[in-house]
């Protein structure tokens, strides 16, 4: 996932789409926008990007409308790993870390079910062994070393499982 359609943008139809990187150079590389929202998905040719005021406005192939348009907002916007922005240090897509196992003090704890966004920092959704979930603020205070050849997040405080 690299995006969130918010609104319509203007009277042509145009899309406002933020970016979950922040970055937006990336999405003048798409020839298409794939969106996503649960079990639905639907790839509609792009026929211009432009970025402005923080963010992408993207006018699609059929779209030319502001109430087509609004058939799309909150449709998350995915694409392949070469179509992404590319990562920095410390930095993970969020489909690397579903599937991880929560290991703490060496013994595994649950699994990353979902990344979901939180303002500041993504919050990691944990499902625990006894079959509840948790949330974890993915931040330096609660995750320790990561580990994506191993599979494993080590978490610091053990308590935010409780």
């Amino acid at each position: 996932m690299i995006g969130r359609v918010r609104k319509p943008h203007g009277v042509h139809g145009e899309l406002k789409v933020e970016s979950l990187s922040g970055e937006y150079s990336h999405f003048k590389r798409l020839i298409a926008l794939t969106l996503v929202r649960g079990d639905e998905r639907c790839s509609i040719a792009i026929r211009r990007v432009r970025i402005a005021h923080g963010v992408a406005l993207v006018s699609l192939q059929g779209v030319d409308s502001p109430e087509e348009a609004k058939r799309w907002s909150g449709w998350d916007v995915v694409a392949s790993r070469a179509n992404a922005a590319p990562l920095g240090q410390g930095e993970y897509y969020y489909a690397d870390l579903v599937g991880l196992s929560v290991i703490v003090k060496g013994s595994p704890m649950g699994v990353v079910a979902n990344v979901l966004d939180g303002g500041p920092w993504p919050l990691l959704e944990v499902s625990i062994e006894d079959g509840t979930t948790r949330i974890v603020p993915f931040t330096d205070h609660f995750v320790g070393e990561l580990d994506l050849r191993a599979s494993t997040l080590e978490l610091l405080d053990p308590e935010v499982l409780e």
